[in-house]
């Protein structure tokens, strides 16, 4: 299904934007940042949206099509492409498959949807005749030293897509941030279309999930984060790393406290994850009262992100618990192919 909403503005004609969308929290949250990106996000706010959808019975409210329409954006359904459909992060994926098929600019712009513009956006159209942008991820498993807990689960992930840990290049210390293996955050990033990203970034999170390839504690949320790196690298992309301003992240353990993220006077995107809960609306809004006054009425009066509405859908409640238990399943033989694979006993090749 694709839903045409009429002309858009040519004022980002070298790149077209993409995110996710689909019935539940994404709506609200989504059609929030596409209204920050329209109103403030410059040349590049004014680019070509498509809204992905990348399950089927997660179709959207009549409001919600109503409101996208009013923001000049495209529903598209990538269904089609996804192939773990059980893994919410892969709608990600199956978005940037389509993507790549159906933009006609030379750029894609992905966009979470947990962001909120507030200056022009610049270097994620890419103007310097890179073929790839993003923001460096500080989170774990980020690696500083190569004596850390993590790097073993790095050369084993490395090792299922096909590269060497040990060419996996260092990024520079950048402000409050020090050195650190690369490892982007996948949230907001840019990449050239035509070279084979969109299919090595599928193909790298298919490999890392069907391989089972998980930290020591089990957990496996990262192959789509970590194949964003991968495909890149593989590619043999010219990269460039997003400024801080187009991708300042203050998720909740960043909003105060020895990690706090530093002022957000200057950011043109906040990245901010679970901020906007209930429980750490408060928090947040503090940051936003003392360095960006200017919009701390306009974000107070849209209020905190609340809980998804359950519904009665009997059939969404199934696929629910199907997906639950699918996933309580997968972590188990994950936590089993890692002990495998630090035993000795697991084959990687």
């Amino acid at each position: 299904m694709t839903e045409s909403n009429g002309d858009v503005a040519n004022g980002g004609a070298q790149t077209t934007i993409v995110c996710c969308i689909e019935r539940g929290r994404l709506e609200p949250e989504t059609l929030l940042m596409l209204e920050t990106l329209r109103k403030w996000g410059g040349p590049l706010g004014r680019s070509r949206v498509l809204a992905v959808m990348p399950r089927r019975d997660r179709r959207l409210r009549p409001e919600t099509l109503k409101a996208l329409e009013g923001l000049e954006v495209e529903v598209h359904d990538a269904s089609r492409y996804n192939k773990m459909r059980w893994f919410n992060w892969y709608g990600k994926v199956a978005a940037a498959l389509l993507a790549e098929r159906e933009a006609t600019t030379p750029v894609v712009t992905w966009l979470d949807s947990d962001a909120l513009i507030f200056g022009p956006l610049v270097e994620l159209g890419l103007p310097h005749g890179d073929d790839f942008a993003a923001r460096r991820e500080t989170l774990p498993p980020c690696v500083r030293d190569d004596s850390g807990p993590t790097v073993e689960f790095w050369r084993r992930a490395c090792r299922v897509v096909g590269l060497d840990w040990d060419e996996v290049p260092w990024l520079p210390a950048d402000g409050p941030s020090p050195p650190q293996r690369m490892y982007f955050n996948a949230g907001i990033n840019a990449f050239r279309r035509g070279l084979g990203f969109a299919e090595t970034y599928a193909d790298c999170t298919l490999r890392l999930l069907r391989g089972r390839i998980a930290d020591d504690s089990g957990s496996f949320w990262n192959s789509e984060q970590m194949s964003v790196t991968f495909a890149m690298l593989l590619r043999k992309m010219k990269c460039r790393e997003l400024p801080r301003a187009e991708n300042h992240m203050v998720f909740d353990c960043h909003i105060e406290g020895p990690q706090a993220a530093p002022s957000i006077a200057d950011a043109r995107l906040v990245h901010y994850g679970r901020s906007r809960n209930p429980d750490h609306w408060a928090r947040f809004m503090e940051r936003f009262r003392r360095e960006r006054p200017e919009h701390y009425d306009w974000l107070r009066e849209r209020g905190p992100l609340l809980a998804e509405s359950g519904g009665r859908d009997p059939v969404h409640l199934a696929r629910k618990i199907y997906r639950r238990l699918y996933t309580d399943v997968y972590a188990k033989q994950c936590r089993r192919a890692t002990a495998d694979w630090k035993a000795g006993r697991a084959d990687l090749s």
